[in-house]
């Protein structure tokens, strides 16, 4: 198996995973993580940010994404974290935040780090 077919594998798995843990009552290994204030956007702000190095990871072996690679994997990240958001209005044990939105959006600015080094 070629490098680009493992790394839209790789991110199609951890996109399940983030979607799993954002629709389900079970936190499982979250709750591991000591409680404190925001921890939650913390934990978003990391999650969004592998998901940009992930989706960047893949877009890279597509010649037509070359020239905007690190806008096109932010806005993946941010979209795809946005619509997760939308989707936890309709979770009764969910609720939808703008913050959460505002951390992945941070988070997913954490690829430019890869532009930068």
């Amino acid at each position: 198996m070629n490098k680009a077919k493992i790394s839209w594998i790789i991110l199609f798995l951890y996109m399940f995973i983030l979607f799993y843990y954002s629709t389900t009552k079970d936190a499982g290994l979250l709750k591991t993580i000591p409680e404190f204030d925001f921890n939650d956007k913390v934990f978003h702000f990391f999650s969004y940010g592998i998901l940009s190095f992930l989706t960047f990871n893949a877009f890279r072996y597509n010649k037509l994404l070359n020239e905007k690679i690190f806008f096109y994997s932010i806005m993946f990240s941010v979209i795809y974290g946005t619509l997760i958001e939308v989707n936890q209005t309709f979770i009764p044990y969910r609720d939808f935040e703008f913050l959460d939105i505002a951390a992945d959006f941070a988070g997913s600015l954490m690829i430019l780090f890869r532009k930068l080094f």
